[in-house]
C-alpha cells in the first residue's frame, strides 16, 4: 500500500513557470510537486493558458483552446499576449503592443478582484527573445514581481 501522507500536506496551486526548454514547467522532487500560494500560476495561465493561434479577438474565436467549450466567458483562457510568440521575429515596434497585451490579459483577471493595477515592461534581446518584467500591485500594497525570458 502506498504512503500518501506527504502529498496530503500540499496546498495551493502547482507552481507553473516559463522554463528554458518549454513553456509551463513544474518542479518535482521525490514525487512531490512544488506548490505556491501566490499568484504566479494564475498570472502564467492568464498569459499562456489559451491557444497560441487565438489572439482574443472575435476573428480568432474559432481557434481558441478546446477546453473553453462550455465555459462561461469569464472562465475562458483567451488572450492577446501569447499570440506574439509564434516563432516569428520580434521587432522593437512590437514591444509596446506586447506590453499592452500583457497588461490587458492580466488586468482582465486581477483587476479589480485581486489587485489595483498591473504593469509590464518588455525588453528585446534578440529577434527571437524578450524579457518580460511584470508587476501585480495588490490591494495590501504588496508588489508581486514576475520576470520571464520568453522565446518566440
Amino acid at each position: 500500500m502506498g504512503d500518501y501522507q506527504t502529498n496530503t500536506n500540499q496546498q495551493g496551486d502547482v507552481l507553473l513557470y516559463h522554463g528554458p526548454e518549454d513553456r509551463g514547467e513544474i518542479n518535482e522532487a521525490n514525487g512531490i510537486i512544488e506548490m505556491t500560494r501566490g499568484f504566479e500560476t494564475m498570472a502564467y495561465l492568464c498569459l499562456f493558458g489559451g491557444n497560441q493561434d487565438d489572439d482574443g479577438t472575435e476573428a480568432t474565436k474559432k481557434q481558441q483552446w478546446w477546453g473553453n467549450e462550455g465555459e462561461p466567458d469569464e472562465q475562458q483562457y483567451r488572450g492577446r499576449f501569447q499570440s506574439y510568440l509564434k516563432g516569428e521575429p520580434l521587432t522593437s515596434a512590437l514591444i509596446p503592443e506586447m506590453e499592452a497585451a500583457a497588461i490587458e490579459d492580466l488586468a482582465s483577471v486581477f483587476v479589480p478582484f485581486y489587485a489595483e493595477s498591473v504593469t509590464c515592461s518588455i525588453s528585446l534581446f534578440t529577434p527571437k527573445m524578450v524579457k518580460a518584467e511584470i508587476q501585480i500591485n495588490s490591494y495590501n500594497e504588496e508588489a508581486i514581481p514576475l520576470i520571464m525570458e520568453l522565446t518566440a
